[in-house]
């Protein structure tokens, strides 16, 4: 058994910035839809990121894992969840400590790190998905998986069939659906749809944990 996870969006805090503190960021658009990144590119990352809470007085609880966008490829770990995979997949993972601040800037005395957490860079990609077998929200196949943009299908009682052979071993990871499209422009580009996977493991680990942040969306079958 593993799981289709994503973020949970009734947790309140969201991250709303994003600076290398060093020296020049890479755009968010960039950093959120790449595949990997070159050295260049690693220094420009981003080192702090401000957070909100929504809702009127609430208080800023972080979560186990933090998005910044729906669209995004990559994603901000606790420590926690950092220590986890290191545990469960030493030497496969690339992370990046970032720090934790609120959004807006207050006060120089009040913009405290309100903790440290982690990019998940260059997440591993692994192509598990037998869309043959798995539901996506166009309905079940490959015309489906084309039709939607290889975006899997939240319900929680729909198939989702992952080949045996290609996570052996494996706790956590992405597939991405690469389709190729054309701009407004006339210029040829590709558009990405990225997903999230992991083991039963490091969801019971997780779900053990009683900590919020992820959505498990829906189980997904492992067939040889």
């Amino acid at each position: 058994m593993a799981y289709y996870f994503g973020v949970d969006l009734r947790i309140n805090v969201f991250v709303k910035e994003s600076v290398n503190l060093s020296g020049q960021t890479l755009p968010w658009s960039v950093i959120a839809r790449a595949e990997t990144f070159s050295d260049e590119e690693k220094s420009m990352l981003p080192d702090m990121i401000r957070v909100e809470a929504y809702g009127r007085g609430e208080p800023i609880r972080l979560p186990l894992v933090l998005k910044r966008s729906l669209i995004a490829g990559c994603l901000f770990f606790s420590e926690d969840i950092k220590a986890l995979l290191d545990e469960l997949e030493p030497g496969v993972h690339e992370f990046r400590p970032v720090e934790v601040r609120v959004f807006p800037q207050p006060a120089p005395e009040l913009d405290v790190v309100l903790a440290t957490y982690y990019l998940w860079v260059s997440p591993p990609e692994l192509q598990a998905v037998i869309p043959e077998s798995s539901a996506y929200q166009a309905g079940i196949g490959l015309q489906a998986r084309e039709d939607c943009s290889g975006l899997l299908s939240s319900n929680p009682d729909s198939p989702c069939v992952l080949r045996a052979s290609a996570i052996r071993g494996r706790h956590c990871w992405r597939e991405i659906y690469r389709m190729p499209i054309t701009g407004a422009d006339g210029e040829k580009k590709v558009s990405r749809t990225f997903s999230f996977f992991c083991s039963a493991e490091f969801y019971s680990r997780v779900k053990f944990s009683r900590l919020e942040g992820f959505d498990f969306i829906k189980k997904c079958e492992i067939r040889q």
